[in-house]
């Protein structure tokens, strides 16, 4: 048994059984390697903390729910929880969330190149917006029969090889 305070040991220190340690101290860049090829290493390199994955496979992180908080442990960043949702935040607001349904987003959507939608719902005063470099060829509804496109007259033009009602009451 080895006892004491303040031990300073160089060189290589090989154990064996296990053992309990109140903290260990590394300076930056000093790591914990972990497995035989040193696969996983956790340090920190005077800038950033981390955590690396360097052999072969995958860095897995099993939980029942999984936390990723802010330094200050103040806000959360990433909620996922174990048969459940998967929920990002933004300035500690909840700005995207994956539901049974599908996926839930708060504040406005910003995209580029195609959205593909089956069913497209505007509850309340929902809305779809259009920039101004609609130049004529912008098509935002296309079928294999149809299409709805703004020309830059800012006409809404309406091409379909079926007959379409517009104005008729639903039944």
């Amino acid at each position: 048994n080895l006892t004491g305070t303040n031990i300073t040991a160089s060189g290589n220190i090989s154990a064996s059984g296990t053992g309990s340690f109140g903290a260990v101290s590394l300076q930056d860049n000093e790591k914990i390697f972990i497995g035989t090829g040193d696969d996983l290493q956790i340090y920190h390199d005077g800038s950033h903390s981390r955590i690396k994955d360097a052999g072969v496979g995958h860095l897995i992180v099993n939980a029942t729910d999984f936390v990723v908080n802010n330094s200050a442990d103040s806000a959360n960043m990433i909620i996922a929880t174990d048969g459940g949702a998967v929920s990002l935040y933004c300035n500690a607001a909840l700005k995207f969330a994956t539901t049974s349904t599908g996926v839930s987003i708060v504040g406005n959507t910003s995209a580029s190149g195609d959205i593909i939608a089956a069913n497209l719902f505007l509850p309340g005063s929902g809305k779809i917006s259009f920039d101004d470099s609609l130049d004529g060829s912008d098509q935002f509804i296309t079928g294999t029969d149809h299409n709805i496109t703004i020309d830059g007259d800012n006409n809404v033009n309406l091409t379909a090889d079926v007959a379409v009602n517009l104005n008729t009451p639903l039944t």
